[in-house]
């Protein structure tokens, strides 16, 4: 799970590891859960599409394109850590 810094909730990402991920509708990630990088980009709008968040996920970094409609459109930030949810194995 990423937790992206705007306002939206975190979010889940079906990924490969290797292969083509053409007809998979998965992200790809490197495998690094302290400085991860998905792609393509990640666009998350709300059901009226009043509000838009488009984003890279590189090197461990949220890379807002110009496109989104809050606050943090052009910047760079740290990922938020994430504390995994109660009873998972995750650490």
């Amino acid at each position: 799970m990423l937790h992206i810094p705007s306002r939206t909730y975190p979010e889940v990402f079906p990924v490969i590891l290797k292969g083509s991920r053409a007809g998979t509708n998965c992200w790809t990630w490197n495998g690094d859960t302290n400085k991860p990088t998905i792609k393509p980009s990640v666009l998350t709008r709300n059901h009226n599409e009043t509000f838009r968040c488009h984003s890279w996920v590189n090197d461990g970094q949220a890379i807002f394109l110009t496109d989104c409609s809050h606050d943090m459109a052009g910047q760079t930030v740290d990922l938020l850590d994430v504390t995994p949810p109660e009873g998972s194995d995750e650490k």
